[in-house]
């Protein structure tokens, strides 16, 4: 995919206090959502596949198999600058279950994110940005429907406890 924006809405840090220089009210690292000058340009990939494993080996009725990967850059025509608000490579691999009738289900998530990269960092407008490294997530998740009115979610997140920074 290829798409141009015009106004693209990114979050930005107006004020970062420092010794001479605080930030009014509080003295609190301010971010605020400003629209980008000129145009941006998204560009990148993204692919999707499920396999229904019961379809497959009918004991596994019920459990699907879901992967997807996407890259994207973001970049101003104009200054050439990179979008800092953009996420680096990631990756997602979900094994999934929902019962026959649809009243409960569970998922487990496997996410991959690649590494954001100095050279892919504005640091005109983002100066104390850095790169990060690479991670990866273990997420579960579950779902009960009392009706077609009510359902309840529970998750558990992040289950290897593992520090990381998302650009977007």
């Amino acid at each position: 995919f290829r798409n141009d924006y015009h106004g693209f809405i990114q979050t930005a840090v107006v004020c970062q206090p420092t010794l001479e220089t605080p930030c009014p009210p509080y003295n609190l690292l301010t971010y605020q959502a400003i629209n980008t000058p000129g145009t941006v340009q998204l560009q990148g990939f993204e692919f999707k596949g499920e396999t229904p494993l019961g379809k497959l080996w009918p004991t596994l009725d019920g459990l699907s198999l879901i992967g997807n990967y996407g890259m994207t850059i973001g970049q101003s025509l104009e200054t050439q600058a990179y979008i800092n608000n953009v996420n680096p490579m990631r990756g997602v691999i979900e094994l999934r279950y929902d019962d026959r009738g649809g009243d409960w289900g569970s998922q487990v998530f496997l996410s991959l994110t690649g590494p954001k990269l100095a050279q892919y960092i504005d640091y005109q407008n983002a100066p104390t940005a850095f790169p990060t490294g690479g991670y990866v997530l273990l997420d579960a998740t579950a779902y009960y429907r009392f009706n077609d009115h009510v359902t309840v979610n529970a998750g558990l997140f992040n289950l290897l406890n593992k520090k990381y920074v998302q650009w977007e």
